[in-house]
């Protein structure tokens, strides 16, 4: 078994691997997913959902490709649904917050006192997938109390690290934990929001292969052009979806306007969306306008600089035909998964996966599409043994490998002094390590990655490859 770390989880530090597991909640509810199966690479109907069969689905896991180029294969899904968690009644005083996080890594609805004072009271409520009874349940500070909520017992948590919080949990049945957590609010005041809450759990939503209704790219174009307040010389537009133009324009460093657009980053992140790029003919200015595919509405415009590369790695998912597959590989993937070209951009960018300490080595990069319980199967404490996670839904996911080789005649650490690890450890000096991550997860594998990462299926596998 090989030597592990894992923060937060109790696991001593030893010298050979590091999992880590944050972020594991936003993985359960964000992430996109799928029921796979192997098809031919021809339209699908308006929703793009259909039924698929287990020989199909083995087939896909197979491999089944043929040797032919172009688009040889259709990958289909789900999403997990964001969910809702909303309180029907919150003390006097308090409003939405504007950090609120719905559809982020840790989806939470934040409530603060309208006051123009410094660091305001505060409530925040969330919830995160977690199949573990709740008796052997610990937030990870004393237990005050333990009130009934809704006829399921709660379990009330105040005192250090945080004095000024006080957090009520709870699960209304065996999937969901439910949280309220209140910053300078009275216990009983968090207890009764707890108590008044409305909560929708999260579903899986079929992801479609073609985007369904929409308006044409003609349409879209006039449509962005109308938005603009310049005369418009040339226009570029691009089919996409919601979860793929907010990836590329996070990784463009651009994305501070989507935040003016509820939903892009929760229910709506498998919509389709018209990307038009737009160029005013006096000045050359340019800019980026979002149109909602479906109504054909501007949503929001964007201000870019010349011709963005975010832009251009950006995949036209309407130029997709039977006999080619956009996207830089042979397969083709549904509406809300980035595809290949579009990963390597957001990889490549440095906005995902960053890796501190390996400025005097160097660094390659693959990046393999799987399924979460193949990523399990091949590193199982990647996902911290699925304590937060329901490792058997087949979640399409890209993992990204990351070889960091030392320079002739130097050594690197590992684990890296960046990385978590306990008390007087001390990092081995090795000549390479392997940085694996798949959303918000990562694991660090000194020397030699296992044989089981390698040879990991690539569901999406590149053009040209046999």
């Amino acid at each position: 078994m090989a030597d592990r770390i894992r923060s937060g989880y109790g696991f001593r530090a030893h010298a050979m691997t590091m999992w880590s597991g944050r972020g594991m909640s936003g993985v359960l509810v964000c992430a996109m997913s799928g029921t796979l199966a192997l098809a031919a690479c021809s339209p699908a109907g308006p929703a793009g959902h259909s039924r698929h069969s287990k020989q199909s689905r083995a087939a896909l896991h197979k491999g089944g490709h043929s040797q032919a180029t172009g688009c040889v294969a259709t990958i289909h899904g789900v999403m997990f649904g964001p969910g809702r968690l909303l309180p029907t009644w919150l003390p006097t005083g308090f409003r939405r917050a504007a950090v609120t996080q719905a559809g982020l890594a840790a989806p939470t609805e934040n409530y603060t006192l309208a006051t123009k004072g410094p660091n305001p009271p505060r409530i925040e409520v969330g919830f995160a997938n977690d199949p573990r009874p709740f008796a052997t349940f610990a937030g990870g500070r004393p237990a005050r109390n333990y009130p009934t909520i809704e006829g399921h017992r709660g379990r009330l948590e105040a005192g250090p690290p945080a004095a000024r919080e006080i957090s009520v949990y709870w699960k209304p049945d065996r999937v969901h934990l439910l949280r309220v957590t209140g910053y300078k609010v009275a216990a009983a005041e968090v207890v009764t929001v707890a108590k008044n809450v409305w909560f929708d759990p999260p579903g899986l939503v079929p992801l479609p292969v073609s985007p369904g209704r929409i308006v044409s790219k003609s349409a879209a174009i006039a449509m962005a052009q109308s938005a603009i307040d310049f005369a418009i010389g040339h226009s570029i537009a691009k089919l996409t979806s919601w979860a793929e133009v907010a990836a590329m324009l996070k990784a463009g460093h651009a994305a501070a306007d989507l935040l003016k657009v509820p939903g892009a980053f929760a229910s709506e992140r498998w919509q389709p969306v018209w990307t038009v790029f737009v160029t005013d003919a006096g000045s050359a200015t340019t800019a980026v306008v979002l149109v909602n595919a479906a109504t054909g509405q501007p949503v929001v415009t964007v201000l870019v600089k010349g011709h963005p590369a975010w832009f251009s790695a950006l995949t036209d998912r309407s130029q997709t035909t039977a006999h080619r597959c956009q996207g830089g590989s042979r397969a083709k993937l549904p509406f809300g998964v980035l595809t290949r070209d579009e990963e390597a951009f957001v990889v490549g960018s440095g906005a995902q996966n960053p890796i501190p300490g390996a400025g005097n080595a160097q660094t390659t990069t693959q990046v393999k599409l799987t399924t979460v319980p193949a990523m399990n199967k091949a590193a199982a404490g990647i996902y911290g043994g699925c304590a937060q996670q329901n490792c058997s839904i087949e979640e399409l996911v890209w993992v990204i490998v990351k070889k960091v080789r030392a320079n002739p005649g130097s050594t690197v650490t590992c684990l890296p002094g960046w990385a978590d690890s306990a008390p007087g450890y001390r990092p081995s000096h090795v000549s390479q390590y392997f940085w694996v991550s798949v959303p918000g997860n990562y694991g660090v594998y000194c020397k030699k990655l296992p044989t089981p990462i390698i040879q990991l299926k690539d569901l999406s596998p590149p053009l040209g490859r046999s």
